[in-house]
This record gives C-alpha cells, structure tokens and sequence, in this order.
C-alpha cells in the first residue's frame, strides 16, 4: 500500500451505521434547504458537504445513496429533474474514485466535472432546456466549483478531533493526511471564484 493511503472504508452495516446514515441522508436534504447566495448570485448548495462525508466514512454505494437522496430537493429549489442526475451521477463517480483508485477528494471532483460533469449539465441545460449556451457554461462552472469547495470542506471537517474519534469508533478508515487538506484548499480558493463569471444566471 503507498504511503498515506488508507484502507478502503468496510461497510459492517449494524444499527450505528445505518443511524449515521440516516442523519447523513437528511443532512443532505437540509444542506441543499439552506443554500445560500455568497456572491454575484453564486448559490452554495451544502448537500454535498454530506454526500462527501458520507464516501468518505462509509464508504461508495452509501454515497450514492445519500447523494440521490439530497439532490431530490433540487427538483424544489430548481424546478426541473436534470440537477438529480447530474448529483447523482457525482456520487457515483466521485466515490468510484476516491474509494477505488484513492484519489483525493478534491483529485476525485475535479476528475467528474472536467469528463462527465460539465458537458453533462450543458447538455442538460442547453439541449434539453433550451438555456442559451453561455448560460449553460456558466451554470456548469457554478456547479464544478461548489462541488470542489465542498471537498475542501470535507477534508478539514474530518481532521477535527471528535469526528476522528467518530470515525474510529464506527472501524472506518482514519481522514486523509493533512497534505490531502492543502490540496482541497488550493483547488476550493480556485475553482470557486469561476462560479462568479455571470451575476445574472443562477441555476
């Protein structure tokens, strides 16, 4: 095994985790609830602050879950289904690579809105919703650069002491080293002054 690189989260599904994934799911629910507007009409979505702890935890499929389950609000925030596919589809291949190829969660983000992500929400926004094709860059911009934040919000939520003890007391794999935390910063301080490009477009 390289050096830093921990274990492969091991679901042993017992009534503690299924609790934690309980609260994850409406986590989710509620972090998409109380989005807000940071600035130039920038919607910070918080869902994925969730589905990311949960990959991280407990492991790729839980994820997925949790991850379907938050971006449901998205249909009441946004009014159209392509948002649930799109988050959906982020689960699935963010877990994919952080669990399996043990990418960086930030690595990981970057790796689905730059191949699938991206031309996905153009396609969904432009080709199915008729959205004028720089509101769709924009859109999907926004959406990549809110995800890569909250991977760097994740990375330093799992060095805080309790969730670690948390952690350990679940038998999941430890949190990432804290070189993995300058790398979620350093894509988060970049990515997400992209999603200001157009104050006018909000998803």
């Amino acid at each position: 095994m390289k050096p830093g690189i921990p274990l492969r989260p091991r679901l042993n599904f017992n009534f503690s985790t299924f609790v934690a994934l309980v609260l994850l799911s409406l986590l989710g629910l509620f972090g998409n609830y109380i989005h807000i507007e940071l600035f130039f009409g920038v919607d910070f979505l918080f869902g994925g602050v969730a589905v990311l702890l949960t990959i991280s935890i407990l492991g790729w499929c839980p994820g997925i879950l949790v991850g379907a389950i938050a971006s449901l609000y998205t249909y009441v925030l946004w009014g159209h289904p392509y948002a649930i596919l799109i988050f959906t589809c982020e689960a699935i291949v963010v877990g994919f690579l952080f669990q399996r190829k043990h990418w960086s969660l930030a690595s990981s983000e970057v790796g689905y809105w730059f191949t699938i992500g991206i031309p996905l929400v153009y396609y969904c926004y432009h080709g199915r919703m008729e959205l004028p094709g720089f509101a769709a860059w924009t859109i999907a911009l926004k959406q990549a650069s809110n995800s890569i934040f909250c991977a760097f919000l994740v990375s330093a939520i799992l060095l805080i002491p309790v969730i670690q003890r948390w952690i350990t007391r679940l038998n999941r794999v430890p949190p990432r080293p804290l070189r993995n935390l300058l790398v979620e910063l350093t894509l988060g301080c970049t990515f997400l002054p992209c999603s200001s490009v157009h104050r006018s477009i909000a998803p």
